[in-house]
């Protein structure tokens, strides 16, 4: 049997992408292992969540409870809404690798994952070569790779999102049984990461249904469409059954109540919110140019050439784009990471462009354009996390120094900004040190008090601070990571008074930020402010239970004070 020489060409390409892919994949680990290893810094707020419940999950194995390890996959609470997709992700590594500093490493497997869902979804529009540079671009946009650092759902959610774009398109318009079938299998993972990538899903839904009907596939797309929704619906269907009760509170009493500070309503209030984040984070000026020109240059071409099917698929994407921008504009609760699968449609659009090029020239000059940004900004981090180490750059990555991106973005690796109370920017850095020793301090001490009167119960602490990065949810972080020895009280849930909660002695050690600088109206920091104000003016009484055990220089120029109930 004869090869012939096209069919030769596509599998030496087919190979060549396989192995470009492969090391664009080896250089995502590597760049997230560096950064890791020279930034220990903690996970932001919520991206916290999946690792505690990570760490849950590994002591319900460690203990055998095999029951409450079903029940705590299935059985949620307001506290835990979502199925523990990305936690049983960081369960796995901490049985592989034990518990370390270094479990978010589990993100650059899932940026993987998204990098071959976006050259799946390159190819089917544009063609294999497109399709791979489609994939670079998306791993070396800098939104994508500070989302990688900080773990949020939506990051895992647009990563998974790529994987059901690619499964979507393959369906050939809702005519393939088996792509529509796998396409409600993973969006169903999706969709248990974070329920909101349905707004993401639901365009290209649309765009290809209106396709397939034009082609006249009406029986079998009908089909097939209700197989891929019946098998999201059907997965899904023991965490919506089980936990029906605790849904509706959360979605439907608790999003609509209107004393409630996280609920939800339509506000087209700080509508520049995510262009501000785009363009000082997420983008940087040069990708944000870039996509704002292929947007342009695609709806010119559009109306000026005859030939417009490259075009066409711009525009169908830029309306994917277009439509989720719009809704979570129009939504109260505005969050950067909340449009983070965009950056899917918008490394599509950068590199789509180059198809309605009509020079070859020029398509070559904007390649090698683009390629050189992509590794400038894939090299940013690892450049970033050697400065605030103060470590001597290897002479490979200097370089990069020469053509260091964007100044905000270098901010976003640090955490704390400039204030009129502060010297200075403030690292994250700077406070994995801090929160450590706070940490230790407590257990030293908690040591010595055991030896003298044997205490198997687990010292509670109170953290009279919640600004960031001092906050419960980073404290416990560590502790977690120091093996729980600490039971440290969630200040937000607090409701008891200051003066019966010290007088009865409810807690074994109170951390106290001094001076305390941050006094908040928001409804969050009124028990923190109660509690301060109380300990100011009853110093006296307050002395009589609680005895000064250590003093900690903070980052932002405070001190921490640690106290130890008197014995």
């Amino acid at each position: 049997m004869t090869v012939s020489r096209k069919d030769e060409r596509t599998r030496a390409m087919t190979r060549g992408t396989g192995i470009i892919m492969l090391g664009l994949c080896a250089v995502v680990c590597i760049q997230q292992y560096i950064w890791l290893k020279l930034d220990h810094s903690p996970p932001w707020g919520d991206a916290m969540h999946p690792i505690f419940r990570g760490l849950y999950l590994l002591d319900l194995i460690k203990s055998g409870k095999i029951g409450g390890l079903i029940k705590a996959c299935y059985v949620l609470d307001l506290k835990w809404i979502y199925p523990p997709t990305v936690a049983i992700a960081y369960c796995a590594y901490y049985l592989l690798f034990g518990i370390n500093e270094m479990a978010l490493m589990v993100n650059a497997l899932y940026l993987c994952l998204g990098v071959w869902g976006v050259l799946g979804i390159g190819k089917e529009l544009f063609g294999e070569r497109t399709g791979v540079l489609a994939a670079v671009v998306f791993a070396s946009l800098p939104g994508v790779l500070f989302a990688e650092k900080l773990g949020f759902r939506e990051f895992h959610a647009m990563c998974i999102l790529a994987v059901v774009g690619h499964c979507l398109l393959k369906t050939r318009y809702f005519s393939d049984r088996y792509y529509s079938f796998l396409t409600g299998f993973i969006f169903a993972f999706a969709m248990m990461t974070r329920i909101e990538s349905i707004i993401y899903l639901l365009p290209p839904s649309l765009f290809l249904a209106y396709k397939g009907l034009r082609k006249g596939r009406s029986p079998t797309m009908i089909s097939n469409i209700m197989i891929m929704v019946m098998t999201t619906i059907v997965i899904m269907m023991p965490w919506l059954v089980l936990n029906h009760k605790v849904l509706i509170h959360y979605y439907f009493y608790k999003r609509i109540d209107p004393t409630d500070i996280y609920r939800i309503w339509v506000s087209l209030e700080n509508m520049m919110y995510y262009s501000k984040h785009l363009y000082k984070i997420l983008l940087g000026p040069v990708f944000l140019f870039v996509f704002l020109a292929s947007v342009v240059v695609s709806c010119m071409v559009y109306f000026t050439e005859k030939e417009r099917s490259k075009s066409l698929i711009m525009i169908c994407l830029f309306l994917c784009f277009f439509v989720p921008w719009v809704f979570f504009h129009a939504v109260s609760i505005k969050d950067f990471s909340h449009i983070f699968p965009l950056f899917i449609i918008i490394a599509l659009l950068i590199v789509g462009v180059n198809q309605c090029i009509g020079q070859k020239s020029i398509r070559g000059l904007y390649v090698a354009f683009i390629l050189f940004f992509c590794m400038r900004s894939i090299a940013f981090p690892i450049t970033r996390a050697y400065e605030l180490n103060e470590l001597e750059l290897p002479p490979y990555f200097k370089p990069a120094l020469l053509f260091l991106p964007w100044d905000k973005y270098a901010d976003a690796s640090r955490q704390g900004k400039p204030e009129a109370t502060f010297q200075g920017v403030v690292t994250r850095a700077a406070w994995d040190d801090v929160l450590k020793t706070m940490i230790n301090s407590i257990n030293d001490d908690h040591a010595q008090e055991t030896r003298m009167m044997p205490n198997d119960a687990l010292p509670s602490v109170l953290l009279l601070q919640n600004y960031f990065p001092l906050r419960h949810i980073q404290l416990n972080y560590y502790n977690a990571l120091s093996g729980a020895s600490l039971k440290i009280a969630n200040i937000l849930e607090g409701e008891g008074e200051p003066d019966v909660e010290i007088q009865q002695q409810k807690y074994d050690y109170i951390v106290i930020e001094r001076p305390y600088l941050f006094i908040s109206d928001h409804p969050e920091s009124r028990y923190i402010n109660e509690f301060n104000a109380y300990i100011l003016k009853n110093e006296n009484v307050f002395n009589d239970h609680y005895e000064k055990i250590s003093e900690i220089d903070l980052p932002r120029g405070t001190q921490a004070f640690i106290y130890s109930l008197r014995r």
